[in-house]
């Protein structure tokens, strides 16, 4: 009896072992598709990843980046707020740049100024090329 429960115990660790290998497998995957601009591959690896893991917030912000360059604009719009609003990030500030983008591309222009208005509140002057471009694009929004 102690033997089986010793098997099984070993079958459970050798099973969740598989998994994180997985999931690593598959970050590893949609990185290196990311990295070579191969945005629908990107998807596909870390739409599988965020199935596993939904509270990795770099995960997140990569799958969003490559939802955005796809042009998948819904997808990236739901994964931008998700990061911003349920996990509470601030380590991808530009998160909140391109979540303006969107809603300024969609038509939203009242919630693009108030992303704008974010990013530039607690982002203003860490890139200055992106400072830029948001007080223009707010100031367009406004219009």
């Amino acid at each position: 009896m102690k033997k089986i429960i010793q098997i099984a115990l070993f079958l459970c660790f050798s099973i969740s072992i598989g998994a994180q290998v997985s999931f690593k497998n598959l970050v590893k995957k949609g990185d290196e598709a990311l990295r070579m601009e191969n945005y629908s591959g990107a998807l596909a690896y870390y739409s599988q990843a965020i199935e596993k893991d939904r509270s990795n917030a770099e995960l997140v912000y990569n799958y969003a980046e490559a939802a955005r360059k796809q042009y998948a604009y819904a997808l990236a719009e739901k994964e931008y707020q998700y990061l911003i609003d349920e996990l509470d990030s601030n380590a991808y500030p530009e998160a909140i740049y391109h979540l303006a983008n969107i809603k300024n591309t969609k038509g939203s222009y009242s919630e693009a100024v108030r992303y704008y208005d974010l990013y530039l509140s607690e982002n203003s002057g860490d890139d200055p090329l992106i400072t830029q471009k948001a007080l223009k694009a707010k100031k367009s929004s406004e219009w």
